[in-house]
């Protein structure tokens, strides 16, 4: 799990995917965040596919790890689901 926000074109920004994450039932519970390690948020989205490119406030941060977390709904379960893990921001 890593990203190289580089301006090559390749693997620049982080996208989350996987299961209901651009479910349009329950949009309104739709969230994605990354935070550095200190717990300060570094992005946050309500837009199912729009990505993290590495930068907070205008500035690439420091290469290291970062945890993501994405809030979902799951319309065959009539809940939400909260998935975490890390992401590694390599320049």
């Amino acid at each position: 799990n890593s990203f190289t926000p580089n301006g090559d074109g390749l693997n620049d920004v982080f996208y989350p995917s996987g299961k209901f994450h651009d479910n349009t039932d329950g949009l309104e519970h739709y969230e994605f965040v990354v935070y550095n390690r200190w717990g300060e948020l570094m992005f946050e989205s309500t837009t199912p596919y729009e990505g993290w490119d590495g930068t907070y406030k205008g500035k690439f941060v420091m290469q290291e790890v970062y945890v993501w977390k994405i809030t979902v709904y799951d319309p065959i379960k009539s809940k939400k689901e909260v998935h975490t893990g890390t992401v590694t921001m390599v320049k």
